[in-house]
């Protein structure tokens, strides 16, 4: 007779006197669930009979319990493995720099850091070339391929417009030949896409998503972005214009010192801005790993946490409840794209890197455009990175995948007790609005 066990997977989430709320990090499921329900899953390893019990199946198609012999950490290692090795890849995926020059020059930019220096220039016609056939070689080598995926980046992307244009233009017409979709997104600071660009970007580019930062309002907006004069209104404005052809992610990076300016324009965006269904507000920390002005005020997990909830509430008290489900991490199998076999980030040179963090620094290349990928030690570094035992047994493994690669390589890893407390505080938010507890 088969016996079963709790899935290591399982969050407790809250628990009251009609039972509990739970959670499973690995299939989804959030469930209240009876007292009695309760006391069976507690008991289950020494129930002769459990499949007799009314919820059983339910609990079981939902990964809440499972056969006793399965080892669920070792079947998360296998399935990555089997994406990470696989000839048989369904998409693959460019982040490009069409230039590494930028009209801002924010605090804490990854361009900064160790000195580094980037050309002004914008990609050449020759790199365009070269970028154009690598993509291409690399889609003819994959049987299974269904989508290829573009994110511009920089620098400011938009300075190099006409590089986006050329290489869209080209891939578009490449994956309508080859009967795959094409998806296009973009990061940028805002400051260049007024009406005319974004509509463009949209119809001509096929981008579908812009990620916008917004680190405060006015003084603040400036001294951290290093932004042009009135560029707060102005990206303000472009951000809502924006928003009409395309989905707009607002990203506000914040610390200790900008956290109440940006709460600032929070509000300001929820009760005097037409907020619409497209845009999308959360946050993000700022991270300084050099030694800067910025580095005194960066918050630590439990502090950008207490700082997130005070966000999330502020939300949900003019009834913008649309960033819980986006909040909520998801279940991967690959943590990170720096792990996937068809990830690249190409910066405007034609260097190849696997992580966006790395981008601009050459010992960290892995190839470029014209002779393809080196192979040396850089491009297996986040692949070799060993996850602890304790990760891969924790409840919320399955979504959290031990944080950053790149900042456990670094040395920095997931304060557990944080991370913990975000995923429950928001699966409260998503039972409360599934159950009609915000109406």
């Amino acid at each position: 007779m088969k016996k079963y066990k709790n899935s290591i997977y399982n969050l407790l989430v809250e628990k009251n006197e009609d039972g509990a709320l739970l959670y499973n990090s690995h299939s989804g499921a959030l469930f209240m669930i009876d007292n009695i329900t309760e006391k069976f899953l507690t008991t289950i390893g020494d129930n002769t009979e459990p499949e007799k019990f009314v919820h059983f199946n339910s609990l079981l198609e939902n990964g809440y319990i499972v056969d006793e012999n399965v080892d669920e950490a070792g079947f998360f290692k296998m399935k990555e493995n089997h994406l990470l090795y696989s000839v048989y890849s369904s998409n693959v995926h460019y982040v490009i720099c069409p230039t590494m020059s930028c009209n801002y020059s924010c605090l804490y930019c990854y361009e900064h850091e160790n000195g580094k220096q980037h050309p002004a220039e914008v990609m050449s016609k020759d790199v365009i070339e070269k970028l154009i056939k690598f993509v291409k070689n690399q889609v003819e080598g994959l049987e299974t391929i269904k989508d290829i995926k573009v994110t511009w980046f920089g620098g400011e992307p938009l300075l190099g417009i006409n590089v986006m244009e050329e290489i869209s233009r080209n891939l578009i017409s490449y994956a309508k030949e080859k009967n795959i979709g094409y998806h296009s997104s973009m990061i940028t600071n805002g400051f260049l896409f007024d009406d005319k660009i974004s509509k463009m970007c949209s119809e001509k580019l096929k981008i579908t998503m812009a990620q916008i930062t917004i680190d405060g309002a006015g003084a603040v907006y400036k001294e951290y972005k290093g932004a042009p004069d009135k560029a707060y209104d102005r990206v303000l404005g472009n951000i809502i214009n924006a928003s009409r052809y395309m989905k707009v992610n607002v990203r506000f990076n914040v610390d200790k010192n900008n956290y109440n300016s940006v709460m600032s324009v929070v509000e300001y965006m929820l009760k005097e801005k037409n907020i619409n269904e497209n845009i999308r507000l959360y946050l993000a920390p700022i991270k300084v790993t050099n030694s800067n002005v910025l580095s005194k005020y960066v918050f630590d997990d439990k502090e950008f946490y207490d700082s997130n909830v005070r966000f999330w509430e502020m939300l949900l008290k003019n009834k913008y409840y649309s960033f819980i489900e986006n909040e909520i991490p998801q279940m991967k199998y690959i943590s990170c794209g720096a792990l996937s076999r068809n990830n690249y980030i190409i910066d405007s040179s034609g260097c190849l890197y696997k992580c966006e963090r790395t981008l601009g620094e050459q010992k960290y290349s892995v190839g470029n455009v014209e002779e393809g990928l080196f192979y040396n030690a850089q491009s297996f570094v986040f692949g070799e990175y060993k996850i602890s035992a304790k990760c891969k047994k924790c409840s919320i493994y399955p979504v959290c995948r031990g944080g950053c690669r790149k900042d456990c390589i670094d040395g920095r890893f997931v304060d557990c007790e944080s991370k913990i407390k975000e995923i429950k505080t928001l699966l409260k938010y998503k039972y409360r609005l599934i159950s009609g507890g915000f109406s």
